[in-house]
């Protein structure tokens, strides 16, 4: 949203998209994070912008980074997947109280459909850890971030049908209609 003040770039890789979210939306702080050294260390060689910091971390620790209900976005461009499932439910115990709200999740994966033809016919291509995001996964994130699916699109990138993009966003409860 354009109003946003906070958003964080979840598993943001040598920091590409990082700097297109902090050049679209130059009045709010845009955080990079990753586990790799080496690729926080490329993004801050590479992208600078006055709004935007890159933080090196495991993205489950991000608790020690941010205040309670500050966050406004939180951006995971193929990112998600690549938590198991004991690493998904500590991030989201970490993340859903940096969440403010109407924040909203922004989520982009490889479909299980791709997931499982990479396991069959291209194993080399997958990562130590590529879990399937199904649509469950996703519902279950919503119901533990205390937000709601809604958008999901499946799109089609190098395959047919091989990634999703959704949004989860909190309802915001003055806009909500009461009972």
């Amino acid at each position: 949203k354009e109003d946003s003040s906070l958003i964080i770039d979840l598993g943001c890789g040598i920091g590409w998209s990082s700097f297109e979210i902090a050049k679209k939306f130059p009045n709010s702080k845009v955080f990079g994070i990753d586990i790799s050294p080496h690729l926080i260390k490329t993004a801050l060689s590479k992208f600078r912008l006055p709004n935007l910091q890159f933080i090196c971390t495991d993205i489950s620790k991000i608790g020690n980074y941010f205040e309670q209900s500050t966050i406004d976005a939180a951006i995971m461009i193929d990112s998600y997947e690549h938590l198991s499932l004991t690493q998904r439910e500590h991030f989201i115990r970490n993340l859903s109280p940096l969440l403010n709200r109407a924040a909203r999740l922004i989520l982009t994966c490889p479909t299980v459909v791709h997931q499982e033809y990479l396991r069959k016919y291209k194993p080399e291509k997958l990562q130590p850890i590529d879990e399937n995001v199904t649509i469950y996964c996703l519902l279950d994130l919503g119901n533990k971030t205390n937000s709601e699916l809604l958008k999901y699109d499946v799109i089609s990138i190098g395959f047919v049908n091989d990634y999703f993009h959704c949004l989860l966003e909190k309802p915001n409860d003055e806009f909500r209609l009461k009972k």
